[in-house]
């Protein structure tokens, strides 16, 4: 029974494959910069002898700091400081925003650093959360028990960091987008040691450039074969023409024509119309009769892709 429900769902497949023809997509890559970026930091002191110069260093514009430093003078006196780096991405404005993405790559350059011992990069992993940092102010450091997903990053310069899956959930909307958060070594003043580290320990980086790079999948614009319906009513002083339009270009602009009038010279133009979200569009044009009516050809012009479509009006005054 079973080989035999498999054998029918086979030859519905194959039915369904044969019956809907494949959507064609090409691939596209770009590139975009954080929107937000923020360094959080946490400084923890111990003697009054150590108070001077115990300020957290500061970012430069578009930069953001990560890692730790240590500084051991005595068990009296001795400062620790965690720096915290977080981008954010305007995923809902991009290009790639609910594409299928092929693959997304996080670029970070090293500008400057201090480290000891010395070291290429002082960011060790990279994980998400659900507090959004970026729309509150004066956040506090985020703690790694409220980060998730964490995922280990090795040493480099610069940092090329694999986010395709971030970004495809944020790109389809099962992730909210809080952006990514980076950590170093030691995340927690709980991580530090006055006996266990050296006197002077630091992987303190700066990090600037940073660009999200994403190729994805886009759907090949479908051909278009614009065309049109006209119906025409002639009473004793007018003549009215109605010009019912399929798949033009969505949501642009149709100008339309009279061609081919007796007694005229080139094109006549009669109007403009709007097309809907499906190509769509409806003219109408109501003319005096001062005479005995013409027949025309009716004319519409896709503005936004240049073809035309043409119908005819037996009855015409203009």
């Amino acid at each position: 029974m079973k080989i035999l429900i498999n054998f029918l769902y086979i030859i519905l497949s194959m039915t369904m494959l044969t019956r809907c023809s494949p959507t064609k997509t090409h691939e596209e890559t770009v590139s975009i910069n954080p929107v937000q970026i923020q360094t959080l930091n946490e400084v923890a002191t111990g003697g009054d002898i150590c108070r001077g110069g115990t300020a957290p260093d500061q970012p430069g514009p578009s930069e953001m700091i990560v890692g730790f430093f240590h500084r051991l003078e005595s068990d009296d006196c001795w400062l620790n400081q965690i720096y915290q780096g977080l981008i954010r991405f305007q995923i809902d404005a991009a290009a790639f925003n609910k594409r299928l993405i092929k693959s997304a790559t996080l670029t970070l350059n090293n500008s400057h650093a201090t480290t000891n011992p010395p070291s290429s990069s002082c960011i060790a992993k990279m994980g998400l959360t659900d507090i959004q940092w970026w729309a509150l102010p004066n956040t506090g450091r985020i703690h790694t028990s409220d980060l998730r997903n964490l995922k280990n990053i090795l040493p480099a310069q610069p940092l090329n960091i694999d986010v395709t899956q971030e970004v495809q959930r944020w790109a389809n909307g099962t992730e909210y987008n809080n952006g990514l958060v980076f950590i170093g070594q030691r995340p927690e003043m709980s991580d530090f040691s006055n006996t266990g580290m050296l006197k002077n320990e630091s992987c303190e980086m700066f990090y600037n450039n940073i660009t999200l790079t994403v190729t994805y999948y886009q759907f090949d614009n479908p051909p278009h074969h614009p065309a049109i319906d006209v119906h025409y009513v002639h009473t004793q002083t007018t003549s009215d023409v109605t010009v019912n339009g399929t798949d033009f270009t969505p949501n642009s602009s149709v100008e339309i024509f009279a061609d081919d009038v007796p007694g005229h010279h080139g094109s006549m133009p009669l109007g403009s119309a709007n097309t809907d979200a499906n190509g769509k569009f409806q003219f109408f044009n109501r003319a005096l009769c001062v005479k005995q009516p013409n027949s025309a050809t009716i004319r519409a012009l896709d503005s936004a892709s240049g073809d035309n479509a043409r119908g005819y009006a037996a009855v015409f005054c203009g």
